[in-house]
């Protein structure tokens, strides 16, 4: 049986294989599938939208009887990975003539009352954070808990509805790259101060102290989640203080442009309005945080190849602009406006 969802009644193949077990079976994952491989069947290929860039898997191979209560045998010899990685994608760009669509800076580095000042589990709002030098500056000291401090969103900074089927919304946070930057960006549907009693996306960047490396992860839950180490030379020579954020149908992405990219099932999608907390948070209980947040913008991304008509769906409608429309309607029926 091959079962892309274990719990989704009759949503699985059966296949009949010879009565001798097949000495090996192979999974290949690509962009959107997955392919079963096994000697005595028919390769299997089936749509997985899990596949994607940037997921990390977590492989379980086990005994498993066929009904409860009977014995079973099971041998292992070997779990090969083999990875051939592709050629990194060019960015989306829309057909020529038609504009990008449209990405809102929703936080300049400045006082704002967009946002509201924070401080939980140790943080304090007026004690360690200011704005200066075009971006608000925070320096926890050592022995304040967690430390979260930062910003809450008055209103709900993502706001995904029938678009998501079509492209992900992408959140960018640009910060300081001259110290070590020690970020937690959250998003709950509930507006609270301490997001993580009720967050659904939950998003680190950390320098580690005493260490040259960086933590970047990514949860919702503690089932939910993944992390990736990075090595701080790296960080110091390519990183241009920039970490994207996109959240699409029931999936959510960070990623370091040009390094690491995480991705994984998140509970979003259609319907659901996010408020967001920006915050410094120490790496550990008691540790010291330091960030440095410049700006923070909101879009949705672009998808490759989109035309005019399909910026005219992805806009929002307060965004309509019905002269504009009747001229890219005319210019498409090829008559005079």
């Amino acid at each position: 049986e091959f079962h892309l969802n274990p719990h989704r009644e009759g949503a699985f193949d059966r296949l009949e294989v010879p009565a001798t077990a097949p000495e090996t079976v192979r999974f290949r994952l690509r962009p959107g599938e997955i392919t079963l491989e096994a000697e005595g069947v028919e390769p299997l290929t089936r749509p997985w939208t899990v596949a994607a860039d940037g997921a990390g898997l977590r492989i379980f191979a086990h005994s498993r009887a066929r009904e409860a209560g009977i014995p079973v045998r099971f041998r292992l010899r070997e779990i090969r990975l083999e990875q051939r990685p592709g050629a990194p994608l060019p960015a989306p760009e829309p057909v020529p003539g038609v504009a990008p669509l449209p990405v809102e800076t929703v936080f300049d580095g400045r006082e704002s009352a967009a946002w509201e000042p924070i401080g939980v589990a140790g943080g304090n709002f007026e004690a360690f954070a200011r704005y200066e030098g075009g971006a608000l500056r925070i320096d926890v000291p050592e022995g304040n808990w967690w430390g979260k401090t930062g910003l809450m969103s008055v209103d709900p900074l993502v706001k995904l509805n029938e678009r998501v089927w079509t492209t992900p919304t992408r959140v960018t946070l640009q910060l300081e790259t001259d110290r070590p930057q020690n970020l937690n960006f959250a998003l709950s549907t509930r507006r609270l101060a301490d997001i993580w009693q009720d967050h659904k996306a939950w998003i680190n960047l950390s320098r580690q102290p005493d260490a040259n490396r960086w933590s970047l992860s990514m949860r919702s839950s503690p089932y939910s989640s993944w992390s990736r180490e990075i090595d701080g030379d790296w960080m110091d020579a390519n990183w241009d203080g920039r970490l994207v954020i996109e959240m699409g149908a029931e999936w959510g992405a960070v990623e370091i442009p040009g390094g690491p990219r995480i991705r994984g099932p998140l509970p979003v999608g259609d319907g659901y309005h996010l408020y967001a907390v920006v915050q410094a948070h120490a790496p550990f209980d008691g540790g010291a945080a330091e960030l440095d947040l410049k700006t923070v913008t909101v879009g949705l991304v672009t998808p490759d190849g989109m035309t005019a008509a399909d910026r005219w769906r992805l806009l929002d409608d307060d965004a309509f602009d019905a002269g504009a429309f009747l001229d890219d309607l005319a210019e498409f029926e090829g008559v005079e406006p």
